[in-house]
């Protein structure tokens, strides 16, 4: 073969194969994108349900370091942040960046999200207002304008938002639960609380939930005085000081006054300090005869909670069972007293449900909250009469 000729076909074999690598390195490299782009889903997906499983930081630093990824990688890196309760940080990343498209959602809800932890609730507000008439279909919007609405005091319109919420995802646990939460925190409404707690367990939620969820739905059937199903469902959960106390009350309910003393005996071994425990002893003291034993315990709740009316009651039925009659008519008075700054509280709550702009009835709940030994609720009652 002729040099020339020899040389030519060289070339065009060179330019054959660089054409194939060239074609190949396409090939692989949009596979790597595919791939990327499916890691980064799963990631978004994965934060949307809580904290991340999987370790994210080599996702996050090969995000970092390809300026085609960069809102990706802010996006996750903010949510990751959120997830761990860096909010300051959630907020740097997640306000660095505008996503559109298929993005958008998920970054305003995480972004609403980091305002409304931050304290920001104005601002939080602002933006899920926008969500909901931006995406009116969408659960999760509804359920932070819901969010929004309890803490701004509007109990109603919050719970019409979690009702849509639960229409919008019929097989989502989390509005159920959060509205049975509310018919037993501010409506002391346990037939509903308890429907509400049903639909959530039929709704098949996490195991560490639903155990959560028995619990709750078995110290409602308590309050109801429905003590057979209360033990027949708490008996279902996992043993824990709490499932205890919850036991014990079924028990003493139903009149299983020995099984109930076992198990608080157990309880004041390993969680004495517990809410409750002190108050559960104080009575199966009383339904034994115990007055003196029981005295000193219900003294001991009530320093520490001088308006918890059960243990006002108690030590009362105490003073009269150990003959003190004088101290028994001493302790009544201050239950009157008690008992006229919870009626007042809950009067005042329930004006508050329609006078949503009323800031000094909100303060004047905030007093009350302070005196009732309530500091949670207090900050929630002068946050909402400190917003526009």
């Amino acid at each position: 073969m002729p040099a020339r000729t020899h040389t030519a076909w060289l070339i065009a074999g060179l330019l054959i194969l660089a054409a194939a690598g060239g074609g190949w390195w396409r090939i692989q490299h949009r596979r790597d994108q595919q791939q990327l782009a499916h890691q980064v889903q799963s990631a978004l997906q994965e934060l949307r349900r809580g904290p991340a499983q999987t370790e994210l930081r080599p996702l996050l630093e090969r995000l970092e370091h390809d300026r085609a990824w960069r809102d990706e990688h802010r996006l996750l890196a903010g949510a990751d942040r959120l997830r761990k309760g860096e909010v300051d940080a959630a907020l740097l990343f997640l306000a660095s960046i505008e996503p559109q498209g298929d993005q958008r959602l998920v970054h305003q809800l995480w972004l609403g999200e980091a305002l409304y932890q931050a304290g920001r609730l104005a601002d939080a507000d602002a933006l899920f207002a926008r969500l909901a008439a931006d995406f009116p279909n969408e659960a999760d919007v509804h359920r932070w304008v819901a969010t929004i609405l309890y803490d701004s005091g509007q109990l109603n319109p919050a719970m019409a938002a979690l009702d849509r919420a639960s229409q919008l995802a019929p097989d989502d646990f989390l509005p159920h639960r959060l509205m049975a939460l509310t018919y037993v925190q501010d409506f002391r409404q346990y037939d509903d609380a308890i429907r509400h707690y049903r639909l959530a367990l039929n709704r098949a939620p996490p195991d560490e939930v639903r155990d959560e969820l028995r619990r709750e739905l078995a110290q409602c059937l308590v309050f109801q005085k429905e003590f057979a199903e209360a033990l027949e469902v708490v008996r279902q959960v996992p043993e824990s000081p709490r499932q205890q106390l919850v036991q014990i009350e079924a028990l003493r309910g139903l009149g299983e006054t020995a099984a109930a003393q076992a198990i608080w005996n157990r309880l004041q071994q390993s969680a004495s300090q517990l809410e409750g425990v002190a108050l559960l002893g104080a009575m199966l003291d009383l339904d034994e005869g115990r007055g003196a034993a029981a005295r000193q315990r219900l003294q001991g709740v009530l320093a520490r909670d001088p308006h918890n009316l059960v243990a006002r009651n108690q030590l009362i039925r105490a003073c009269q069972m150990v003959g003190e009659t004088d101290q028994a008519k001493a302790e009544a008075e201050r239950l009157i007293t008690s008992k006229t700054l919870h009626d007042r509280h809950d009067q005042l709550a329930t004006q508050a449900l329609a006078e949503p702009d009323n800031g000094p009835l909100r303060l004047e709940l905030a007093k009350l909250c302070d005196q009732l030994g309530r500091p949670a609720d207090a900050a929630r009652w002068r946050r909402n009469a400190a917003r526009p």
